[in-house]
């Protein structure tokens, strides 16, 4: 039975206050931040006061068929990649597919690439570079 961990907007908070931390702590430089939409979108802006990093942009990945099999962008940022280094950033990670598909997007345009997520599952495909845990409960977070 998969357990469900409903999140406050005060848990979402210490959430960014940790990960932001953790983040800081590496010594990585960043650019710009890019939430993987729709799920990065909030995360994106609370690390951007956090990290002290201004310049926000988002990246749209989306299955094109019912079966979730085709992954595709429909929206990427309209800015030069080559030389920059960008945080890419999600909520949680299920299977990790979107995120990896628009790591790669990004990383073929030239940008050096780090990945960050609050959680992730322990089966994803990916795993962010930073990240405060793996679980495999349900999380639902205040903007869901």
């Amino acid at each position: 039975m998969a357990i469900i961990r409903k999140l406050t907007w005060e848990d979402v908070l210490l959430l960014s206050d940790q990960l932001g931390a953790k983040i800081m702590e590496s010594g990585v430089e960043i650019d710009v931040l890019i939430g993987l939409a729709r799920g990065g979108w909030i995360p994106t802006r609370l690390l951007s006061d956090r990290l002290n990093v201004k310049k926000i942009a988002s990246i749209g990945i989306g299955y094109e068929d019912e079966a979730r099999t085709e992954l595709n962008a429909y929206s990427l940022p309209g800015l030069a990649t080559t030389g920059l280094k960008f945080l890419l950033i999600e909520d949680r990670l299920e299977s990790g597919k979107s995120l990896r598909k628009a790591f790669e997007i990004l990383c073929e345009q030239g940008a050096a690439v780090q990945t960050a997520a609050y959680f992730s599952r322990t089966d994803s495909v990916m795993t962010p570079d930073y990240c405060l845990g793996q679980t495999n409960d349900d999380i639902i977070f205040p903007w869901e």
